[in-house]
Formats: structure tokens, sequence, C-alpha cells
């Protein structure tokens, strides 16, 4: 891999988001069916986005169900419509903010959001009205990340522990961001304190390894972009060298073209329901 691709922009939320699916959407199917969302249920969708996530929910709720869909961004919805076109199942689209949302208390029967978290200025306030909104004995589950700790690359020794620092000194400089960076992590307590029982979470792990589908060694190459760009400004010269020598397979592990590379990738999925009290 080329050093320019270390170097250049971050890419945008969406491409970042498609390249993730298109490389480990069986890992994401079976999150979402883990979720306890049922057949005949009444779900919202939170930060649906394009509608990925409202396509895998539409085969778990049948024709019975119904799926809404909510996103601040009407760029988004209007993507969602298009891909919705063929859902199946009844389904709405509504633009709104998720610390508001826009619907009665206990209209749904599951709340749902995915990989939106970090997107949230209050993700605390998201929680509370993702409880506000599901019936009681209902569910509100969660897929998100944690920031610091999304993957294990084959970095070589002493590049690992800086990078990760570099990672949580971004967190912690980015104002407003430290409890977003780390949601996976927080979101236990979040549901608990909001007071959902049985809550629980749940990881999954997601080997690629040498030789690389196109899909796969896209995602790769997107993610280590978006990596290095918030690492970088907190990395030493020492070990933004490493870094790059790394990337182009100078180094003792192996870079993602190279014979013996395996990276793990993991997501975390959190789960609550709504007292019945």
């Amino acid at each position: 891999m080329k050093e320019p691709s270390l170097q250049s922009e971050v890419p945008p939320a969406a491409d970042f988001l498609r390249a993730l699916r298109a490389a480990q959407g069986d890992v994401l199917g079976d999150m979402v069916r883990d979720t306890g969302i049922a057949e005949g249920m009444r779900v919202l969708d939170i930060g649906c986005g394009d509608g990925f996530f409202m396509r895998r929910i539409a085969r778990l709720i049948g024709p019975s169900g119904q799926v809404v869909g909510l996103d601040i961004d009407g760029r988004a919805l209007r993507a969602a419509a298009a891909n919705c076109r063929k859902l199946g199942v009844p389904y709405a689209l509504v633009e709104g903010h998720s610390s508001a949302l826009p619907f009665p208390d206990r209209s749904f029967d599951a709340c749902f959001s995915a990989l939106s978290f970090f997107d949230f200025s209050d993700p605390v306030s998201v929680v509370s009205s993702m409880c506000r909104v599901t019936r009681p004995g209902g569910v509100v589950a969660v897929i998100e990340h944690d920031y610091n700790h999304q993957a294990l690359f084959p970095f070589p020794a002493g590049l690992e522990l800086a990078v990760e620092q570099a990672l949580a000194r971004a967190a912690r400089e980015a104002v407003g961001a430290t409890g977003r960076f780390y949601a996976a992590r927080n979101l236990p307590l979040w549901l608990s304190e909001a007071g959902l029982a049985d809550v629980t979470r749940r990881s999954y792990t997601r080997d690629l390894s040498f030789p690389l589908s196109t899909a796969e060694r896209r995602y790769i190459d997107v993610f280590l972009r978006e990596i290095w760009q918030h690492a970088r400004p907190y990395l030493g010269e020492r070990e933004r060298a490493l870094m790059r020598a790394w990337y182009r397979g100078e180094t003792e592990r192996p870079s993602p073209d190279m014979p013996g590379f395996t990276v793990t990738f993991f997501h975390f999925l959190t789960t609550g329901r709504v007292s019945p009290g």
C-alpha cells in the first residue's frame, strides 16, 4: 500500500460505512438477528442513513411488522427511500433529531441504532429518548464500536501502544467527544442508568486474512486511513516513520498485501428491555 493513501483526507462517514458493510455485512447481519427484534414488531431505526439496517430489520419483522427510519440528514433519507422501495414490509422515513424523537411515548416494540453514536453530541439523551418511545417489555438495541479497540492489526512492536495512546489523546482533545469515542464500553452503563432491565453487551469478531477480497482490502485501506488521520498529530516522527514503513511492507510484521497478514475487527451489541413497571 502506498504512503499517499495514509496521508489523504479522512474518508466521509458514508464512504467508511459503505466499505465496512461491503466487507463485514455478514457479521452485521448476525448482530441484527441477535437484537431480540422479531416478527410483527414495530421498530424504530435511529440514524437510519441509507436504510441498510432497515432492510435487515424487515427480514425479521415480516409484513405484519413496521420499520420506521429516522435521520437528521435529508440526503440520507432520500437514499433510504430509494433503497427501501422493495422492502416488503410497511415502513416510514422521518427527518428528526435523535435526542428529541418526534414520536409518542411507548409507540414502538423495539428501538434500534447502529454505528451512529459517534455522531450524537449527547448520547445519554439519545438513550433516554429511545427508552421513552419503547413500550414496557420492549427492546432497546445499539450496535456500536469502541473507538480505540476496533481492530487488532499486526503492527510492529512499539507502534501499537503509540497508536493507542495517540487515539486516546485525540479523544480527550475532541471537545465533547470522549463519551462517544468510547460508546461500546459506556452503553451498558447508559442503558442501566436509563432504567432498562436485562442489559447485556455481546462482542463479535471478524478475522480478515491474506489474500483479501477487493471489498476487504478496500475496508482495511479506509479504516487505516481514518486511524492515521486521527493519530498522526499525536505521534512522534519515529512512530510516524514506522507506521509508513509497515504500510509499505518494510518491517518484520506483515502488511495487508503480504502472506501472513491477519486483522481482527471487533463489534459490540448492547441490548436492554424497558421495565414493565
